[in-house]
């Protein structure tokens, strides 16, 4: 808890700087992270059970949100909410500049990944 605290104290005492320095320093950061939990969602897949990629069949996802109700729903908004913050601290780190469709593409790898651990 206490890393947690010093990372927010440090976010909102560079965030009076610009966002641009904000993004500069922690995309970097975030995109390490979800690469290292790329990896680790890859070698969980390998070691346990491939048989988790049956989840991608919309009959899974249809039975999970009747299944799991109001809870699968707050479920697929904390993940978009993740996607969402990691996309705009990306366009803040490439200036402005910022390619949806290349965001996309790493961001559903590593969401898939990450669920899989």
């Amino acid at each position: 808890m206490g890393a947690s605290l010093g990372i927010l104290f440090i976010l909102f005492n560079i965030q009076r700087y610009g966002t641009k320095l904000l993004g500069l320093l922690f995309s970097p950061i975030v995109t390490c992270w979800l690469i290292f939990n790329g990896i680790i969602g890859i070698y969980n897949l390998a070691k346990y059970n491939p048989a988790v990629l049956r989840a991608f069949a919309p009959n899974y996802w249809f039975t999970y949100f009747l299944r799991n109700g109001t809870t699968g729903w707050r479920s697929l908004g904390g993940v978009l909410l993740c996607v969402t913050g990691w996309t705009a601290g990306q366009q803040g780190y490439c200036g402005g500049s910022f390619s949806l469709h290349g965001a996309c593409l790493h961001i559903a790898h590593v969401v898939v990944l990450v669920g899989m651990m």
